[in-house]
């Protein structure tokens, strides 16, 4: 929703007023809750148009005012001048996730080569650099050999894939650019075979969305792209002081930081929407595994959008992968 930002394109920038309310709204989150660990993103739009020591400062005053660990996290497209000031804000995280979405944000040579000239500044300031490559449309439609080999190519310390949810702020969007999930789920099959082929020449080569699903099904861990019960997880802070679940359900926010109004009827819409599962889910196999995945993903007229082909793979090669 911010000036920077090429998808609502509302104009809109945190203003000091926003940043303050959302700061105390968080210390009184953290410092009441019995988690001992918290995340904070920061993500737009573009959030390397944002002045960086905003950002910077408003990390200092978090933790200055809280107990409890924090973990923060990043996500640039890198497609702009990175000046010392950023260099220094990002060096106060573990890690920056860029976005590499050649289909969508690259519309030049010119654009490329400034981000893989970003990727290599980076680097050379010791910033580990995770890269998410959007799975959308046009990149189904490439070939699997070609788009991994185009990966390596990059020379990142990690990647990950992000399949396309749908929004309910921007659901024409989503059709544009969403492919096919039958197709989408053979192609990311394919990937993923090619990725374990690599690993067994280079090991230390990872793609977090494929690891992801190892872990849950190999060691049962969480994998977050499968979530439930986001509601009671997550909260969104928008530039004008309204505050959603996640991301991808701004339409309908439940709490004005302003005016200090709660939104009753659109927390339980959402609450509501999580719980609902398709009923063909409760006879998968793999349901116990995603849970129904994102509540958005009902709104999947193509189906299911959980890439079965990886699911039941790794759980045919169980003793093989461990």
């Amino acid at each position: 929703n911010c000036t920077h930002c090429f998808a609502l394109k509302r104009n809109l920038d945190m203003s000091s007023e926003v940043i303050d309310l959302t700061l105390e709204y968080l210390i009184d989150l953290i410092n009441s809750s019995a988690d001992e660990e918290h995340s904070v993103i920061f993500l737009g739009g573009e959030i390397g148009l944002l002045n960086p020591d905003i950002i910077s400062s408003f990390m200092n005053r978090l933790n200055n005012s809280v107990d409890t660990v924090i973990n923060y996290e990043i996500s640039t497209n890198l497609v702009y001048e990175i000046t010392n000031a950023h260099l220094n804000l990002f060096k106060m995280f573990d890690e920056i996730t860029i976005s590499y979405d050649p289909n969508i944000r690259f519309k030049s040579e010119q654009q490329k080569k400034l981000w893989k000239d970003n990727v290599k500044l980076l680097k050379d300031n010791n910033i580990l650099v995770n890269c998410v490559v959007s799975v959308t449309k046009d990149v189904v439609n490439t070939n699997p050999k070609t788009f991994f080999e185009s990966m390596l190519t990059l020379d990142c310390d990690s990647y990950d894939l992000m399949t396309i949810a749908p929004s309910d702020s921007n659901i024409l969007r989503w059709k544009a650019v969403k492919a096919l999930n039958e197709k989408e789920d053979n192609w990311l099959y394919e990937v993923y075979l090619l990725y374990k082929d690599y690993q067994q020449i280079n090991d230390k080569f990872i793609i977090h969305f494929f690891k992801g699903i190892e872990d849950l099904i190999l060691h049962n861990e969480t994998y977050e792209d499968f979530c439930r019960d986001c509601q009671t997880s997550r909260l969104t802070f928008g530039p004008d002081g309204m505050i959603s679940q996640c991301p991808f359900t701004q339409s309908k926010p439940f709490y004005d930081l302003k005016s200090k109004t709660y939104y009753k009827e659109n927390y339980e819409y959402w609450l509501n929407k999580e719980k609902e599962v398709n009923e063909k889910c409760h006879d998968c196999t793999l349901f116990k595994y995603c849970k129904g995945d994102c509540c958005l993903h009902l709104w999947d007229e193509t189906g299911c959008a959980c890439p079965k082909k990886i699911f039941n793979y790794i759980i045919d090669n169980k003793k093989a992968l461990q």
